[in-house]
């Protein structure tokens, strides 16, 4: 959204928004605005894994986040104060590359790594990036589908590098790293926003800068029918305090990610899920979100993958 917009929005003038904005990242409340790209559009499908590790040798641990932080296929890293301790989250162009690169990761740290689970994200769904904004209908939530792989080239590659760097750079910026005119640029970006390769622009906040406490709600459901499922995805995507919504294939059905200023909201949501989905939630646990240490929403992996 433009300064002038965010302005008129909240009353203020551009240029006490622009120096607002400045000032947010400054410290650090923004950590980075950047473009959501839908990765299945670009062949690669999504997947999770957990880890418990041993806390005696601090060294090893530190060696392992590097290792993590630094894969061409990690894009998100949770620390968690709970039964797990990282949830990292990674693209991989199907289930067999996705457990070569897990054993690639884990072999040099066997040692330390206690416990680990694997999961296959089938659908996810993304509220606003701030929690407490929401307003879908039941027709924008659609059930679970596959995402086909979408036209796109390195030309197209190098600006979505860009804008996950900074959604807010301009296209004559952009020029300057991609050899094409600024025109050109915004050309491609609009396909791209019309394709669903970019799903949306929105920026990453620091909720715990916020005062918000993260949780995980996992459960699991026996069945689960296209049109509740439809149901489940529209009352969550309406909840002030849910990020998102996952579905996998692993041990638990569902994730739900879940910030809220105070435990009794997020005590009361799980009282009311489990009220109105009642013949759905049968077995569920609860995950304490520490912090989110390290998030890449575009990956190295995706240089040069262009058809």
């Amino acid at each position: 959204m433009p300064f002038t917009e965010i302005a008129k929005s909240v009353g203020l003038s551009k240029e006490s928004v622009q120096y607002r904005y400045l000032k947010l990242l400054e410290r650090k409340v923004i950590k980075k605005t950047y473009a959501r790209v839908d990765f299945e559009k670009l062949g690669f499908q999504r997947f999770n894994l957990l880890l418990l590790v041993d806390e005696k040798d601090k060294k090893k641990q530190r060696e392992l986040m590097k290792a993590l932080a630094n894969h061409p296929n990690v894009v998100r890293i949770n620390e968690f104060s709970d039964s797990w301790d990282f949830e990292i989250s990674m693209i991989a162009r199907n289930v067999k590359e996705f457990d070569d690169k897990v054993n690639e990761l884990i072999s040099p740290f066997s040692n330390i790594v206690i416990r680990k689970d694997e999961e296959v994200v089938i659908v996810s769904k993304y509220n606003h990036s701030f929690s407490e904004v929401h307003n879908l209908k039941l027709k924008d939530i659609k059930a679970v589908r596959t995402t086909g792989q979408t036209d796109f080239d390195d030309y197209d590659l190098q600006i979505l590098n860009q804008l996950s760097k900074d959604a807010r750079i301009s296209t004559y910026k952009i020029a300057e790293q991609v050899k094409l005119s600024p025109d050109t640029i915004g050309l491609r970006i609009k396909k791209m926003l019309k394709n669903g390769i970019i799903e949306r622009f929105t920026c990453l906040l620091n909720f715990l800068i916020l005062d918000y406490e993260g949780f995980i709600f996992c459960f699991n459901t026996a069945s689960l029918s296209k049109e509740d499922e439809v149901k489940f995805f529209y009352f969550m995507a309406n909840q002030p305090n849910v990020f998102a919504v996952k579905k996998i294939l692993g041990s638990w059905n569902f994730k739900n990610y879940v910030f809220v200023k105070k435990s009794l909201d997020f005590h009361n949501l799980i009282k009311e899920i489990k009220n109105k989905f009642s013949g759905i939630v049968h077995s569920y646990e609860t995950w304490v979100v520490y912090e989110e240490s390290y998030y890449n929403p575009f990956p190295e992996v995706l240089d040069g993958v262009s058809l």
